[in-house]
C-alpha cells in the first residue's frame, strides 16, 4: 500500500520533484474561497505534523460543463505521485482536461475583511491606510483549498510558518488573494492576532472528517459544479 503525503514535511519532500501541471463557501460544502483584495483570519487546526490528516494533497481535474466549470478527484498524492483509487469515477472527465496538484486543511475561520459589500450583515470597517472594507463574522470551521501557486509560493509561505511557529495550530494566519483568473497569487502570512478557537469550539474538531474522506465524498464520485464560469473560485488557480 502506498504511503500516503501529508504533513507539511511530508509535502515539501514530495513537491521537491513534482513539476506543476498544465494541465465565496459553497451551499453543500465546507470549503470557502476568497474573491480578489479578501482577506481572511484564521487559526489553522491542522498542526502540519506527519500524521496529520486535517492538510493533505491531492490531485484534481477541472474542466468547462456548458456554462460551468466541474471538478473530479483524481486521487491523493502519494509518494510515488498519483495514488489510484477504484471508488473514483472519471468517466465524465474529458481526456484534455486539465488534472492539477492541489492541498487542503481545516482552518477555524475568526472573520473575512472584504472590499465589496455583498451581505447586509458585514460590517464596514476602516482597514489600512483608511481603507473601506467590510467585516464578515464566520466563527467556524472552514477547509481552504489552493494550488501550490506559481514556484510553489503558496506552500512554501505555509511551510515557513510551520518551520516558525514548529506547529500551524500556535497562532492566527491570514490569507490573501490579490488577482483573478492567471493573475491570481496570495499573500499567507503569520499575524501577531490573539484570537484563539473558542473552548466550547474545540471538541468540534474531533468529529471534523479527513481531508481526504471530505474529498471523497464531496468530489470522487460526480463532478463538483461551479455555476458561474466567469467566477474568480480559487478552484482553478
Amino acid at each position: 500500500k502506498e504511503k500516503r503525503m501529508s504533513g507539511i514535511d511530508n509535502i515539501l519532500r514530495s513537491i521537491e520533484n513534482e513539476s506543476e501541471s498544465t494541465s465565496t463557501i459553497r451551499e453543500k460544502s465546507k470549503e470557502i474561497f476568497l474573491k480578489d483584495g479578501d482577506q481572511l483570519f484564521c487559526t489553522p487546526v491542522a498542526t502540519g505534523k506527519d500524521d496529520d490528516k486535517l492538510l493533505d494533497q491531492y490531485y484534481m481535474y477541472s474542466f468547462r460543463n456548458g456554462t460551468s466549470w466541474a471538478f473530479v478527484l483524481a486521487g491523493m498524492k502519494g509518494e510515488n505521485g498519483l495514488i489510484p483509487d477504484d471508488r473514483i469515477d472519471i468517466s465524465t472527465v474529458p481526456e484534455d482536461s486539465r488534472r492539477q496538484l492541489k492541498f487542503s486543511l481545516w482552518v477555524y475561520v475568526h472573520n473575512i475583511l472584504h472590499t465589496q459589500k455583498s451581505q447586509d450583515y458585514w460590517k464596514e470597517i476602516q482597514g489600512p491606510l483608511g481603507k473601506q472594507m467590510f467585516e464578515e463574522t464566520v466563527n467556524d470551521f472552514r477547509i481552504i483549498s489552493l494550488s501550490l501557486g506559481a514556484g510553489k509560493a503558496n506552500f512554501y509561505s505555509l511551510a515557513e510558518i510551520y518551520n516558525d511557529w514548529g506547529s500551524l495550530d500556535k497562532g492566527v494566519v491570514r490569507f490573501k488573494r490579490n488577482g483573478e483568473g492567471l493573475e491570481t497569487t496570495y499573500l499567507i502570512t503569520p499575524t501577531p492576532k490573539q484570537e484563539e478557537i473558542p473552548s466550547e469550539k474545540k471538541s468540534e474538531i474531533l468529529n471534523l472528517p479527513t481531508i481526504k474522506e471530505y474529498l471523497f465524498e464531496s468530489y470522487s464520485i460526480s463532478p463538483n459544479i461551479e455555476e458561474d464560469i466567469n467566477s474568480s473560485n480559487n478552484d482553478l488557480f
